[in-house]
């Protein structure tokens, strides 16, 4: 038993600490997620390291501390994602209807079938966008009553996973589907107009996964991150930017992402909101994301019921408030002379 707790007390130490090299090997950055795991495991450890270790030496307190800093590291990068930090994006403080944009984000899994908890939950909500990926044909022709309500749209079409479907009733200036670095992984980049008339961009994405049946790094993934957090933040255009990044909220990868764009997340002072994986109630992590320049306030945010995906869809709404945006100027993460070099070093390896 002893032996046994040991182990896992170096497991707990090395995988809180191997996430901290910035390595894009998939096995390093796939620590990035478990945070919160790590730490409730690095929690019992102590507890038996201390009952089993009663007698401790020099060598068991030395442990000991090493895994109380990880876990009270791991704890800290968690804590911006709960209700006890200060919030990102703040809240509403207009209600003019004319001025929201309500988003609905959905990894739909491409082998699910069950197309009408999918539809009941758009009819439910009634989002303005509507971001769904891993679609498939079928999914295509399942899907064509929202073509009644969403007249605009732009699609990839694709059976291996990286489908993406985007519909939107917001009248567009322009839909196209790109592909930033990899010519089978599509993004999709539209300029929408509100109710009122304004115009705001929005950025629809689903890069590749840290998984070695896909990539054995996330060179690709970052890259296409930082290109749009650099496209945004040369812009200087109100944006969304929404969908299956396949990292989580609390990541190196993701808080590059916010310094180079200049983003805010809502979730910030909120909550994890967990979107995968359905099945695994105690391995779940935020996935699916929705940032927003700071022109944008926050109305509400909520993860959705399974609709037979391994993920669960995330909403939100948004009040577009731009007189507001100096007073959440100061909410924003800056990105210093090394962030930019290092996401200029990214976004070359991925291209060459």
């Amino acid at each position: 038993m002893q032996i046994a707790v040991l182990f896992m007390a170096c497991v707990f130490i090395v995988a809180t600490l191997l996430p901290m090299l910035k390595h894009e090997a998939w096995w390093i950055r796939i620590f990035d997620f478990p945070r919160t795991q790590i730490a409730a495991g690095g929690v019992v450890i102590i507890a038996f390291y201390s009952l089993l270790y009663q007698e401790r030496g020099l060598v068991d307190n030395l442990i000991l501390l090493v895994l109380a800093a990880c876990v009270a590291y791991q704890v800290s990068r968690m804590f911006p994602y709960t209700r006890f930090a200060r919030k990102q994006v703040l809240g509403s403080r207009e209600n003019d209807p004319d001025r929201k944009i309500s988003v609905l984000v959905s990894n739909i899994y491409r082998k699910n079938r069950d197309y009408g908890r999918f539809l009941k939950l758009v009819r439910e909500k009634n989002p303005d966008v509507i971001c769904i990926l891993e679609p498939d044909d079928w999914w295509d022709t399942m899907l064509s009553p929202l073509e009644k309500e969403y007249p605009y749209s732009a699609k990839h079409h694709c059976n291996d996973g990286y489908g993406m479907f985007f519909y939107t009733r917001l009248k567009p200036r322009g839909i196209t589907v790109d592909y930033l670095v990899e010519d089978y992984v599509p993004s999709v980049f539209a300029v929408l107009e509100l109710r009122s008339g304004e115009p705001v961009e929005f950025y629809c994405l689903h890069p590749n996964p840290p998984n070695p049946k896909y990539s054995t790094d996330t060179t690709e993934r970052d890259a296409e991150l930082l290109i749009v957090g650099k496209r945004v933040k040369e812009s200087k255009k109100p944006a969304l930017a929404a969908g299956d990044l396949n990292d989580v909220a609390w990541s190196y990868t993701t808080l590059l992402f916010q310094k180079i764009s200049g983003m805010l997340d809502p979730r910030i002072g909120r909550g994890f909101f967990n979107t995968f994986h359905v099945e695994w109630p105690f391995l779940r992590f935020p996935l699916d994301h929705i940032f927003v320049t700071e022109s944008f306030r926050y109305v509400r945010l909520e993860t959705l019921p399974d609709i037979g995906s391994d993920h669960f869809p995330i909403f939100a709404e948004l009040s577009y408030e731009p007189d507001g945006k100096v007073e959440q100027a100061d909410n924003k993460y800056e990105a210093d002379a090394e962030d930019k070099k290092v996401a200029e070093e990214k976004i070359e390896e991925a291209r060459a």
